[in-house]
């Protein structure tokens, strides 16, 4: 163990690789008194705007700019040399000074540098608060630190783990949480009151905007198309509810350009060189109102400004991935204690509410067909194109004086839709078509489809004004298309209020051994999709092997340090026994010489009266 000087102040360094991590770092050290010596920032190649959002953010808030070194994810990386001389190089003026770490998380490759290299100076590590990456990122036991364990082939990163458990570890985040880090088990929850404190601004204007706080939902999603539609409904939906207010998309960094393309039609979208909190000190400008999915920022600004209320869309369930359905309830309940009445819960699922029943959208000479993506669930492209075409030959017949339009699915090629070009006006969504009204301005006359489920909420409300058209194809033999097309069948009859009428399409039968074929293409897809489900398992049990095998070597060094403590205590045991003994010998020799002492008294005392008598007789005869 290094010695150092008991006078030597710790040297803090903040590590980030995110605006938000520089936030919440100097959070801790503003709520600790902790001053801050250095921050390393790492820079993400995928990500260029990472370094300029940070240098923003320590410009607004008034801490040191960081020093900037490379993004890397393994040791093997050729850059690693040269990020470890920048930290060399840092702490080479420092002496032997103890460090104190404040890290944006336990992914970033700084921090199991130092960890490995100044285990022995180390005098406390913090890990902070990262928002929602806190609860999306699985953390518990199965995958302890999810970026670098699950592919950690060398020696030097397990070694950094082992030193890493050496270290004293706490936890610091501003949200209640529940959840038990491991090997970290110590959680400090910061003081409410040191966010709006540190983000103070006298008088800070309040506009009369919305701000619609974006999220890559595409990450937790079964189908990641299902992101730009919801986030589209959701925004919508913002706009129904606070009507004569402006509605401004503030996206998150990591979200689909082509999704944010299709936004820019139903609303502003402003991108931020900064983290949504800082909004106040960046502008002197601050929203009315917040929404948003899940974003643990709107929480933030709910806990700096205490008037702010938020609207917040869950994503339903069914569409999250399975590691994400946990995280998403444990962002909603943090939602409801912190916010509590200041935060109001919607339902953006388009099955769950009418759109625009009530609103005053004309109807126009338009029968709009409703595209099917059965070339997803195996058909050939020209039955496609054949059903295709039998929709649009109805949809003609049904008003000759009605403009035909075929709104085309996302799963549909662009072969069949530049097929169907030739004959009808073909539009490719950007949007849910549940929006399209509002983007032409009209409804259409007649919605015509086989399973399109967009027509439910066409037409729910508005009997009279809209009417459906469901046509149900002869059997093709294509058995995932047919079970698809039973299911919005089923869907289409439970609505009895919707003007819905049925026909039927006749369409040419496929071959058995087609058919058959086609089904042995979709087994071999599903099989191939558990192949890879399983991979993914047996991965996940080896992170868990990996962390059960360390967790096994920290229950022997606490077995072996328990064991030395026992042997210990009977040492101390023994020793006082002896002692005990000692002192009993002790008393028995005190009591020996206690008699001792008073029988050479008594005996002094005899012969001292004797002589004093003896002296008395020669006086008389004297």
């Amino acid at each position: 163990m290094t010695t150092v000087a008991p006078d030597a102040r710790p040297v803090t360094i903040g590590l980030a690789i995110t605006a938000l991590h520089v936030m919440h770092i100097v959070e801790y050290c503003e709520a600790t008194g902790v001053e801050l010596d250095h921050l390393l920032a790492q820079d993400a190649p995928a990500s260029p705007r990472t370094i300029p959002w940070i240098r923003r953010t320590c410009d607004l808030l008034g801490t040191a700019q960081p020093v900037v070194g490379r993004f890397v994810l393994t040791s093997e990386d050729s850059s690693v040399a040269e990020d470890h001389e920048i930290v060399e190089r840092l702490l080479a003026g420092q002496e032997d000074r103890p460090l104190r770490i404040v890290s944006g998380g336990f992914h970033l490759p700084y921090l199991w540098f130092l960890v490995e290299k100044y285990a022995d100076r180390i005098e406390s590590l913090v890990l902070v608060d990262e928002g929602v990456g806190t609860f999306s990122s699985p953390i518990g036991d199965r995958n302890l630190v999810p970026e670098v364990l699950g592919r950690v082939g060398s020696s030097d990163l397990r070694r950094a783990f082992e030193a890493f458990a050496e270290v004293p570890a706490v936890f610091y985040s501003h949200y209640p949480l529940t959840t038990q880090l491991r090997p970290i088990d110590t959680l400090v929850p910061a003081d409410p009151a040191v966010l709006p404190r540190m983000l103070h601004v006298d008088g800070p204007q309040v506009s009369d905007t919305v701000f619609f706080v974006g999220s890559p939902l595409h990450f937790h999603l079964t189908d990641a198309r299902v992101d730009a539609e919801l986030t589209s409904l959701a925004v919508h939906f913002t706009r129904r509810l606070h009507p004569g207010a402006e509605v401004v998309y503030v996206p998150h960094r990591d979200e689909q350009a082509e999704k944010l393309r299709a936004l820019e039609t139903l609303v502003e979208v402003r991108p931020l060189d900064h983290p949504i909190e800082l909004e106040g000190l960046a502008s002197g400008v601050v929203p009315k109102r917040l929404a948003t999915f899940s974003s643990t920022a709107a929480i933030s600004c709910g806990m700096i400004d205490g008037d702010l209320r938020v609207d917040v869309f869950p994503v339903p369930e069914e569409h999250l991935r399975e590691p994400y359905v946990e995280s998403y309830r444990a962002v909603r309940a943090l939602f409801e204690e912190l916010l509590q009445e200041r935060v109001a819960f919607h339902d953006v699922e388009p099955a769950s509410w009418s759109l625009a029943a009530d609103d005053a959208l004309p109807v126009g000479d338009v029968t709009v067909v409703l595209g099917s993506d059965g070339e997803a669930a195996g058909q050939p492209t020209e039955l496609a194109l054949e059903q295709a075409s039998a929709l649009v030959s109805f949809a003609r017949g049904i008003d000759p004086a009605c403009r035909v339009l075929y709104v085309a699915e996302h799963g549909e090629s662009a072969a069949k839709c530049a097929e169907l070009g030739a004959a009808v006006e073909v539009e490719q969504r950007a949007l849910p078509t549940e929006l399209l009204p509002h983007e032409w301005g009209l409804l259409p006359r007649h919605v015509v489809t086989m399973r399109g489920s967009a027509l439910g909420t066409l037409v729910d409300g508005r009997r009279g004004r809209v009417t459906g058209w469901v046509l149900r194809p002869a059997p093709t033999g294509y058995y995932e298309e047919e079970a698809a097309l039973e299911a919005a069948h089923e869907a289409f009859r439970a609505r009895p209020d919707a003007d819905l009428h049925w026909e039927e399409l006749p369409a040419k039968p496929v071959p058995a051994e087609e058919a058959l074929l086609t089904t042995q293409r979709h087994y071999t897809r599903d099989v191939q999709a558990l192949r890879a489900r399983l991979a993914e398992v047996e991965q996940e049990a080896d992170h868990a092997r990996t962390v059960s095998a360390m967790r096994h070597v920290q229950i022997l060094k606490v077995q072996r340090q328990l064991q030395e403590r026992d042997q210990e205590f009977l040492a101390v045991r023994e020793r006082f026994r002896l002692a005990r003994d000692r002192n009993e010998k002790l008393r028995a020799t005190r009591k020996q010489l206690q008699g001792r002492v008073r029988a050479l008294e008594e005996e002094r005392a005899r012969r001292l009266d004797a002589r004093i008598r003896r002296l008395l007789g020669r006086l008389r005869r004297t």
